[in-house]
């Protein structure tokens, strides 16, 4: 890894702790969009209605 660093480093004059924390943030910004989908998801769930599961319970298929 310390080769690809330092062609990067080569490259665009960054650092190693750039980096590094580059992907640190990356990985706490992913674990926040990802914790948002989630709430979004389970907030706009549409629930099961009840006669769907009593039909499904009771044999009832359409097939």
């Amino acid at each position: 890894m310390k080769y690809v660093y330092g062609i990067i480093d080569d490259w665009c004059g960054v650092t190693v702790e750039m980096i590094d924390w580059f992907f640190i943030i990356a990985a706490i910004w992913a674990a926040g969009l990802a914790l948002i989908a989630m709430a979004i998801t389970i907030a706009t769930k549409v629930p099961i209605r009840s006669e769907d599961i009593t039909d499904a319970e009771e044999g009832d298929s359409d097939l």
